[in-house]
């Protein structure tokens, strides 16, 4: 505890009078904790006794005129009967004058009763909100003189004693004498409201709010201002607070030609000058006490004033200074509930809040104290409580202010003296005396109830068997959770109660959501909280105080979590089966207690690989029809399903590195046709992230998913496997986005897809190969496929859309990367290929209304329109099912051979064919002509057909 110094007494300001009369004779002192001495102002002795007494101003941020710009802050003035209560007076301005923590300058109102208080001096307005330090409890010093009236202001106290007041103080806001004033010894008035009680009938009369559930135990009917929206957790401006707490200097003065002098300091005992107290005048009207260390005992003090023409005035006070010894419980050990033969170990703490040295031997004894209809809170000590241990001849040496801690052990109870009844309710108390070593007399002290302790807890004994459950372990992957992890959870299950506890429960086991409803997730709610576990017909066999461990197995469901980063607990409710073993404990005591959670949180995340201390977890999910999908990510980073709030769901990549690999795999749902390949849908996948700097990935092999939004690997990716990609929009087409690899340019991507419908094609890293089940256009709109090279193309079905590689329309550019080879097993349609290096083997199974550049960029009867370089086309085949070339355009520097299977004349208008440099070889198998063969074809014109022809330049 703090030690404080004694705040001055300040008597009245002095009138200049026909005489010298005394109006407000001194008080006596009571020394208490950390007092070596005391200043006395004198200057009020003589005159009018109201201008003796302390002012304290509270300054607070309640707004008296919300009309006028800013804040009117409300000013409530206080008048201190120093005179009447000044240990009360002395305790307040301890925590008015404290510049440390502890002090009353932003603590709230925190009780506001219409009518009767509004109670302040307890809690800082923080949230949550924590009460302020408190020193020493201040002795009662309730007097009838002084009723609990409308304005005055008293210290609250607990119900363990008339002695419990520290920092707490209320006003009255009616006349409250028939019930305070006889109320646990009286309720101490120390002052009244001088000014601003229109300030606090108005705190008053704002909404109380109940906040014992959220902030604090005791905050019950809080008063709120008006930005308080009635919901959720009060942030502090919310609080009617306390800004400043201060004492306002006084005016008085000593009265003109008075003189004072110490007439004498004498001890009571031997009637000798004391030794214990010695003073000294400072000034003109300021006694200085000084008490000696160590010493008790009472001294009177004797003072004269003196003013010329008139008679001498004396004044006495006495001046006690004495040790006192407080005693509190720390810990008592003991259970909630108790049964015979309980025990536990109890720590107990000595204080010396008295004056003087405190030593000698000290007894503590423990009691539990009964509640009972005359003893209500089972907080008064009488010769029925049951003795429950002791602390015997402890040597202790206490300067003022300083503690020590004693610990003992509480006795097994015997059966005898408890009576077995459904509802025995007790307190533990402890009982201190300090004996003086020499002859064994009790030491003396200023308050011997202080020695008396009540511990806060309840303790309850019963009579029938009690299951209590605890959850003891919950083997869990990690603090992060994701659908489809399992794990074990260990429960203790114990009987607290007094007979033996038989019968077959449930076990289940629930993911508890966090909100604000359940903040702490401790309590079950079937509407929210879903089901992880269960274990039936558990055969319970318990003797009193015996305990047993179970484990279950739990399963985090497939289902995806709609909230990302949910928290939850793992709660256990235990329920009773009325088969198999018999009805549980017959009548158990209270059942509420068969609920338990565990210590740590979860949060819910539809993630996989690595995330915090998991390392390449996977994630399983059931997909929206049924089907089992599996998601797992190998090297650095994390994965994530987001779901929309239409459930669409987007695959988002986290942290990944050119070594890190994505897969998935896709199970047929339960009942579905076996040996199929069920495929899954995506929306939207990216690996981003969000971040600033474009995140590089290995591989995403995701053969079975299906994708119909945006795909975006802007850091690069060197292979890259996908489902059907199914455009979802009705207009313009969706984008596969793909940037350069970070830190290897010439780091190729590999791509395989399924069925490819409205879908554009940007990579900005060179391309290795791209093979699709086909690429369809279907909203007229032709889709782009540009890429910095490539080498390989294939496409299963039909192409439809437009191939760039390494093309730049505004400037000559050149590729060293050669195509190697481009194979559409259907038709090339309504397409254009434009090459810009050398080509390989292309063979199409058919060609209509298409273009294939390399190097060239004509028709048959025109000058080429661009000339990139004498690229070479190795060899061009059009051969399929029907092997057509219509309204088509093939163009290269240099052609080793063509072949087309048919050429159909009718198309155009326009010439089209075949244009290059040079043709090694050329060969038509059917069309409107007869077949026609040529070899090293010289500048010229061949093979027109209507509008087609080959033109060699």
């Amino acid at each position: 505890m703090k030690a404080h110094s004694l705040s001055p007494i300040e008597p009245l300001e002095a009138r200049i009078a026909p005489a010298l009369t005394l109006v407000n004779a001194l008080p006596d002192i009571v020394a208490g904790v950390g007092k070596t001495g005391a200043l006395i102002d004198l200057s009020g002795v003589f005159g009018d006794a109201s201008s003796f007494h302390t002012k304290v101003q509270f300054t607070t941020n309640f707004d008296t005129d919300t009309t006028t710009p800013g804040l009117q802050a409300g000013i409530i003035v206080f008048e201190l009967f120093d005179d009447a209560a000044p240990l009360t007076v002395q305790n307040f301005l301890q925590y008015v004058n404290n510049t440390g923590k502890g002090d009353y300058d932003g603590t709230f109102f925190h009780r506001s009763v219409s009518g009767f208080v509004l109670q302040g001096g307890g809690f800082e307005a923080t949230a949550p909100a924590s009460h302020i330090p408190i020193g020493a409890e201040v002795h009662n010093e309730y007097d009838s003189s002084r009723s609990n009236l409308t304005g005055t202001i008293a210290m609250a106290k607990i119900g363990t004693g008339p002695n419990t007041a520290s920092s707490e103080f209320f006003i009255n806001l009616g006349d409250n004498s028939s019930n305070l004033d006889n109320q646990n010894g009286g309720f101490t008035v120390f002052g009244k409201v001088t000014a601003g009680m229109d300030v606090i009938n108005a705190i008053a009369a704002r909404p109380q709010k109940d906040f014992s559930g959220t902030v604090g135990a005791a905050l019950g009917s809080v008063p709120v201002q008006p930005s308080y929206t009635g919901t959720g957790v009060p942030t502090a401006a919310d609080f009617i607070t306390i800004t400043d707490a201060k004492v306002i200097a006084p005016t008085h003065t000593t009265a003109d030609g008075v003189t004072f002098s110490v007439v004498s300091i004498t001890d009571n005992a031997t009637q000798f000058d004391s030794t214990l107290v010695t003073g000294n005048l400072i000034g003109a009207d300021s006694l200085a006490l000084n008490y000696a260390a160590g010493k008790s005992g009472t001294a009177t003090v004797k003072i004269k004033a003196s003013q010329a023409g008139a008679e001498d005035q004396f004044d006495s006070f006495q001046v006690t200074v004495k040790p006192n010894l407080a005693t509190s419980i720390v810990s008592d050990g003991l259970a909630a509930v108790l049964v015979p033969g309980a025990s536990g170990k109890v720590r107990v703490e000595l204080t010396n809040n008295g004056a003087a040295l405190l030593t000698g031997k000290a007894d503590v004894s423990f009691y539990l104290s009964k509640v009972t209809d005359s003893d209500p809170t089972g907080t008064l000590f009488d010769s029925s409580d049951r003795p429950v241990g002791s602390i015997s001849g402890k040597t202790v040496k206490l300067a003022s202010g300083a503690s020590t801690f004693l610990s003992g052990k509480l006795k097994g109870l015997p059966d005898a003296s408890i009576d077995k009844t459904q509802n025995e309710l007790f307190r533990l108390i402890a009982v201190t005396e300090v004996h003086n070593a020499a002859d064994n007399v009790t030491v003396s002290e200023l308050f011997a109830d202080d020695n008396v302790a009540i511990d806060g807890n309840i303790h309850r004994f019963i009579s029938t068997p009690n299951l209590v459950s605890e959850v003891v372990a919950d083997k869990l992957p990690g603090s992060i959770i994701v659908p489809g992890d399992t794990g074990a959870i260990t429960l203790k299950l114990s009987n607290n109660g007094y007979t033996q506890l038989t019968g077959t429960v449930d076990v289940t086991f629930y993911l508890s959501m966090l909100n604000s409803a359940d903040p702490n997730g401790v309590f079950f709610d079937p509407g929210i909280d879903t089901k992880i576990g269960v274990l039936h017909n558990l055969d319970v066999n318990l003797g009193t105080g015996k305990s047993a461990l179970v484990t279950g197995d739990i399963s985090i469901p497939t289902e995806l979590a709609a909230t990302r980063g949910q928290s939850y607990r793992i709660i256990a409710e235990i329920t009773s089966v009325p088969s198999g073993g018999g009805v549980l404990a017959l009548n158990e005591f209270d059942a509420s207690d068969n609920l338990s959670a565990t210590a740590g949180t979860h949060a819910l995340y539809n993630a996989f690989g690595n995330l915090l201390e998991r390392k390449n977890a996977p994630l399983h999910y059931t997909d929206a029809d049924g089907n089992q999908v599996t998601l797992t990510m190998k090297g650095s980073g994390f994965g994530e399903i987001l779901v929309s709030s239409t459930g669409e769901l987007d695959l988002a990549l986290y942290n990944t590195t050119a070594s890190s690999a994505v897969s998935g795999s896709v199970a047929v749902a339960v009942g579905g046709a076996a040996g199929t390949q069920p495929h899954t849908a995506l929306h939207n996948i990216y690996s981003s992230g969000g971040t600033s700097q474009p995140i590089p990935i290995g591989t995403v092999l995701l053969g079975a998913f299906d994708v119909h939004g945006e795909i975006e690997f802007s850091g690069g990716i060197k292979s890259l496997t996908l489902g059907n990609l199914i455009d979802s929009k009705t207009s313009a087409s969706h984008l596969i986005d793909i940037g350069a690899f970070a830190g290897k340019g010439n780091q190729a991507l590999s791509v395989k897809f399924g069925s490819v419908t409205d879908y554009e094609f940007r990579s900005f890293m060179p391309v290795n190969s791209i093979a699709v089940q086909e690429w369809i256009d279907s909203n007229a709109t032709i889709e782009q496929l540009a890429m910095v090279s490539l080498k390989s193309f294939s496409a299963a079905g039909n192409l439809e859309d437009s191939v760039y590689a390494n093309i730049d329309f505004n400037q000559v550019a050149y590729s060293k990367v050669k195509l190697t080879s481009f194979t559409v097993g259907g038709a090339l349609d309504h397409a254009t290929v434009q090459i810009g290096g050398d080509v390989g083997k292309v063979a199409l199974g058919s060609m209509n209304s298409s273009y294939f550049y390399a190097g060239v960029i004509a028709t048959p009867n025109e000058a080429p329109n661009y000339i990139f370089a004498p690229h070479t086309l190795d060899s061009f085949v059009v051969k399929g099912a029907t092997g057509i070339f219509k309204d088509s355009v093939v163009g290269a520097g240099n052609i080793g051979s063509v072949s087309i299977q048919n050429v159909d004349g009718s198309g155009g208008p326009g010439a089209y064919g075949v244009v290059a440099y040079a043709i090694k070889s050329y060969l038509r198998e059917q069309g409107a002509a007869s077949p026609f063969t040529g070899t090293n074809l010289t500048p010229d014109t061949y093979d027109v057909i209507g509008n087609y022809s080959v033109r060699v330049i």
